[in-house]
């Protein structure tokens, strides 16, 4: 009912206190706190990359190789780097966002970003042998187990 009478010159005389609006003290702590969080996300997100602070990566063990994919859209196959050093991965990429010669971006929202990361393997593998393929902004990398860390059967024998 105040409401109604806040913003005319209609204003009663008296107004009972359960009719007042009230806001709570903690409001003004969730407000700062959104805010705080959109701040630092933000921040975060200028670190990393333009999206909630990581690609999209998995690491998946088939049995005989490891496979990992990670989401790298827009990222051309030279800006990829890519490593493997005793039981971890490195991988770098970067994306510019560039208008083409000639050309004005009048609006861009897909940033440049650079994007780095490493994987612990869990089991040995044989480098060399290794295999990356960058296809639809997925790249699949393929990792073959060493034979020592790869799974065996081993038959049990009654005596």
């Amino acid at each position: 009912m105040l409401a109604r009478f806040r913003h005319s010159n209609d204003s009663p005389g008296f107004v009972p206190f359960s009719l007042l609006e009230w806001e709570s003290p903690w409001r003004a702590f969730g407000s700062l706190r959104h805010d705080l969080d959109r701040l630092f996300g933000a921040y975060e997100r200028t670190l990393s990359s333009p999206y909630s602070g990581e690609r999209e990566a998995e690491v998946r063990d088939t049995g005989s190789e490891l496979v990992i994919t990670v989401d790298l859209p827009g990222v051309a196959k030279k800006n990829i780097d890519l490593s493997i050093s005793g039981e971890n991965v490195f991988l770098k990429a970067t994306r510019s966002a560039t208008a083409p010669e000639g050309y004005t971006a009048h609006r861009r929202e897909r940033g440049s970003y650079t994007f780095e990361h490493s994987f612990k393997l869990p089991t040995p593998v044989e480098a060399p042998k290794a295999e990356a393929v960058l296809q639809d902004g997925v790249l699949t990398l393929t990792l073959p187990k060493s034979p020592n860390a790869q799974p065996r059967q081993i038959p049990v024998s009654s005596q």
